[in-house]
């Protein structure tokens, strides 16, 4: 038997209110049997409920939860019943099939058929089906097996360095191998800027570095098995974590690496009537935030920002894997397990500044990294998450937006298609 798909394909569904917007919903079955492409029409399958896509993040998890998408089928010849729910008879090799939603001919979401969310109601003849990106693919993916030995899933070699983004993309490749910066399917937005300096004579310094430039030491993220990391979700969350950022996959051909608590005012959209608008306190605020770089230094040091506390919730203890820093006890020494070429030469980064943080001030990537979460995460105003019910479907998640003259950055998208609304839950940025 060969490697085939039998793929259904529904048009746009009349008599179901979109909010005028053109919705195409296709659904392949692996199929060892058969490459084949039907029309839902002909076998009496309909899409009568364009359910809810949502996305969804929380500040205390850099991996955003996987995007998901319900929807409600008509089958009243039990079609896909047959197909389906039959054993070692079925026709399909697994009901995982992959769902492809498009919303005005373009990709709005793709993923797979979660089995333990699939239902079928035998009085009403009604699927209710949920699909979710393949987070837990990469969640899967061992870096080191259970007698704690490298697995090394892409050959990286030790002591070696990898671009910050091709490493991003060769883990969201696992899912889907178009997933590129080239080809907007991996979306990069992030703003720290970066410094760093050549070895040898004459001693030369070079800025103007962004993240898309930066190269960071493999061993503490495939090769130490010391630092916790198991699967290569966890090296995405420590990536995340040592710049500041949020990461995930909107779905099977889109990922992202978004900065946290920053406006991108070339990278925003605007919001339609507003129907419902409620404003609260969401977070805990934070009393200490204490950073320590990893590194073979002599030194490790530490960065702290506030007052100690061991109270739950009040606190944020983090190491930084990608470390770059000046080693005080010894002036002028620096340590740099991350790079960044011009014109072939090789610059160690030794200082980063991002604009909302002390002035845009020259500092060590902790420096950054303890300010950063105090100054967003020890001030009430950035507590405060406001949510939007908001006319219309084609919003996207990762564009920020401005309403009433206040900043705000997505953390929660529900896409309502059946009533053409959205609900929007997002972070307060301040005027």
């Amino acid at each position: 038997m060969g490697a085939g798909t039998t793929t259904y394909e529904f048009p746009q569904t009349t008599g179901i209110d979109t909010g005028g917007n053109s919705l195409e919903l296709t659904m392949a079955w692996p199929n060892s049997d058969v490459n084949e492409t039907r029309q839902a029409e002909d076998w009496n399958l309909s899409v009568i409920r364009y359910g809810n896509l949502t996305w969804e993040y929380d500040l205390d998890e850099p991996l955003m939860v996987p995007g998901e998408f319900a929807f409600v089928v008509a089958d009243p010849d039990e079609v896909l019943v047959n197909e389906v729910f039959e054993g070692s008879n079925a026709e399909f090799d697994t009901p995982r099939a992959t769902v492809t939603l498009e919303l005005n001919g373009t990709t709005e979401f793709k993923g797979k058929l979660i089995e333990n969310e699939t239902r079928f109601d035998k009085v009403s003849k009604l699927w209710r089906f949920v699909a979710a990106s393949e987070t837990d693919i990469i969640n899967n993916q061992l870096v080191f097996d259970v007698d704690d030995t490298a697995v090394n899933p892409f050959s990286y070699s030790s002591s070696g360095y990898r671009n910050a983004v091709s490493m991003i993309e060769d883990i969201y490749q696992q899912v889907d191998a178009t997933i590129t910066e080239s080809s907007g399917k991996l979306k990069i937005l992030h703003s720290w800027e970066f410094e760093g300096f050549k070895s040898g004579e004459p001693f030369t310094r070079l800025g103007g570095f962004d993240f898309t430039d930066i190269y960071v030491l493999v061993d503490y993220f495939f090769f130490n098995t010391t630092l916790g990391i198991k699967t290569t979700g966890d090296v995405l969350k420590r990536l995340a974590n040592d710049f500041g950022a949020f990461t995930g996959l909107l779905h099977n051909g889109q990922a992202f690496f978004k900065e946290l608590f920053v406006y991108s005012s070339s990278f925003t959209q605007t919001l339609g009537t507003v129907l419902e608008h409620t404003t609260g306190y969401r977070y805990n605020l934070l009393d200490w935030v204490r950073m320590e770089t990893i590194s073979p230094a002599s030194q490790n040091p530490t960065f702290e920002e506030g007052t100690e506390t061991n109270i739950d919730g009040r606190y944020l203890r983090r190491d930084i894997f990608s470390y770059f820093h000046t080693d005080f006890p010894n002036p002028g020494d620096a340590y740099s397990g991350t790079t960044a070429l011009s014109s072939g030469d090789t610059y160690f980064m030794d200082r980063v500044r991002q604009a909302d943080i002390d002035s845009n001030n020259w500092q060590d990537h902790g420096e950054l990294l303890a300010k950063f979460w105090y100054e967003f995460r020890n001030t009430y105003t950035y507590m405060i998450v406001d949510e939007f019910v908001v006319e219309g479907v084609g919003y996207e998640f990762l564009r920020d937006f401005t309403y009433d003259g206040t900043k705000y950055q997505i953390l929660k998208m529900v896409k309502q298609y059946d009533k053409g609304t959205t609900k929007i839950e997002a972070l307060y940025l301040g005027a």
